[in-house]
Formats: structure tokens, C-alpha cells, sequence
């Protein structure tokens, strides 16, 4: 069977985007990651779901080596 085409992973939320996201969240501790989701379209024009944000930055704090 083949492979199903297609991206793999969180392409939009590059790093940039993650290391911006994570000062966004330590500067202001009441903000939700899922919150990031209209500034980041904003700030950057990617248009990514609340959910990705949320997986990626927690992906990113359990191997702080892929940074």
C-alpha cells in the first residue's frame, strides 16, 4: 500500500514561531497557549489550529534538544 501523500507534523509552527509563543506565555502566566492562535496569525501569517500550538510546545518542552 502506498505511503499517504502529504506533510507530516506541525510544518507551520516553525521555530520562530515557537520560541515567540513560548515568551508570549512566560511574560503573561494567565495566557493559554490556545490563545496564541489569532496573534500568531497576526504576527506571522500562519493560520494553525489551537490544538497544534498546544501539542507542539509541549513536544518542544519534552525534547528541549530539537530546538
Amino acid at each position: 500500500m502506498p505511503a499517504r501523500p502529504g506533510p507530516r507534523g506541525g510544518h507551520k509552527l516553525t521555530g520562530q514561531i515557537l520560541t515567540w509563543a513560548e515568551a508570549q506565555l512566560a511574560a503573561d502566566p494567565a495566557l493559554r497557549p490556545a490563545a496564541l492562535a489569532g496573534p500568531i496569525e497576526g504576527e506571522f501569517g500562519a493560520r494553525v489550529h489551537p490544538r497544534s500550538i498546544e501539542r507542539a510546545l509541549t513536544r518542544r518542552r519534552e525534547h528541549p534538544k530539537s530546538r
